[in-house]
């Protein structure tokens, strides 16, 4: 069975002789190589070497693109791209109803970023071939709303102008629909969208059900349509909302932090697949023994049913000592399932 084949059937809810491995790790690969986040995210042949480099030395199942929102920034949000911290979103596009409405539409071929995007795809399916599955970060809707108005003009807007944020999520949910089907078509495998600005440390529940959950149901309603398989990362703490999240209709949820997971599995295992979640500060300050059985325990926990890949929590720090990854893989080579006779 090929690296591909494995996380497909994984997002599909099975399981084969071998669990999957796939830390998100974009900007630790980077740093891994040794080379400047503002010199490989100006050269996709950079980039995917980076991830390439990664991919060979640790010898997990999938490459990941860049987490960047190509969306809002072909719309007039200004991103700066620094020397070694991640991307910042310096200057959001829309600040009232009135700039929405003159806002042009979100045209795939003409975003950079977009094509940024597109070239990585490529440059990953020439460099490892079609049997190695390409997972690329996108937009979901309320995440892209936080960058294309910035993120205090999102808090304020759930209080204070709901038919302005409603027109908002409106338009962003079209935008990000029209760039999933883009890169899908571009040859990405897998999807995967992460929603931190979502999450209990963010907002309330309510505010979640009213604003966030309405607009990912109607986004992964439509990537389903097409075929797409998607992962929806709740970062943070989403306990008080996972009944939500997991009716969003996502293939599988890569989660940051769940206190039991193993009841998790039993609640939901029939309507969504798990990613995660050693915790990316286990990984970036524990030794790899502690790696190793933290990664143990969430196998043993959650694996047997199948519909499971194992990673990091979140995206890995920069920080994250190699041989703390090196320890992450070798938990889920040596996993084997117990005897079900």
């Amino acid at each position: 069975m090929t690296r591909l084949e494995n996380i497909v059937l994984a997002l599909k809810g099975g399981r084969s002789s071998t669990v999957p491995v796939a830390p998100f790790g974009w900007l630790f690969t980077l740093r891994y190589s040794q080379r400047r986040f503002n010199e490989a995210l100006y050269d996709p042949s950079i980039y995917v070497d980076c991830e390439v480099k990664a991919f060979e030395d640790f010898g997990y199942d999938a490459v990941w693109g860049p987490s960047i929102d190509d969306i809002s920034t072909a719309l007039g949000t200004i991103i700066k791209i620094h020397d070694n911290i991640p991307p910042s979103y310096e200057e959001p596009a829309v600040i009232n109803i009135e700039k929405l409405y003159r806002l042009s539409q979100y045209k795939p071929e003409k975003s950079r970023w977009t094509h940024f995007k597109v070239s990585v795809i490529e440059g990953f399916k020439k460099k490892l071939g079609k049997d190695v599955p390409v997972i690329m970060p996108t937009m979901a809707p309320f995440r892209m709303a936080a960058n294309l108005i910035g993120l205090q003009n999102l808090y304020v807007s759930i209080i204070q102008e709901h038919s302005f944020l409603t027109e908002v999520l409106e338009f962003c949910t079209e935008q990000c629909i029209q760039a999933a089907t883009y890169l899908y078509k571009a040859g990405a495998d897998v999807l995967w969208f992460g929603q931190p600005t979502g999450s209990a440390n963010c907002i309330s529940r309510k505010h979640y059900e009213q604003f966030c959950h309405p607009y990912s149901c109607k986004l992964f309603s439509e990537t389903r349509k097409l075929g797409v398989l998607t992962i929806l990362h709740t970062c943070g703490n989403w306990e008080d909302r996972f009944d939500l999240a997991v009716k969003e209709n996502a293939d599988m949820l890569h989660i940051d932090g769940v206190k039991d997971l193993r009841q998790f599995k039993n609640d939901y295992h029939t309507q969504t697949n798990i990613m995660g979640q050693v915790p990316t500060s286990v990984l970036e300050s524990g030794a790899a023994e502690e790696v190793y059985f933290s990664a143990k325990k969430i196998l043993d926990d959650v694996a047997i049913s199948g519909g499971f890949i194992l990673g990091a929590s979140c995206n890995l720090s920069v920080d994250t000592p190699p041989e703390n990854l090196n320890a992450l893989v070798s938990a889920a080579r040596d996993f084997n399932y117990p005897n079900e006779n």
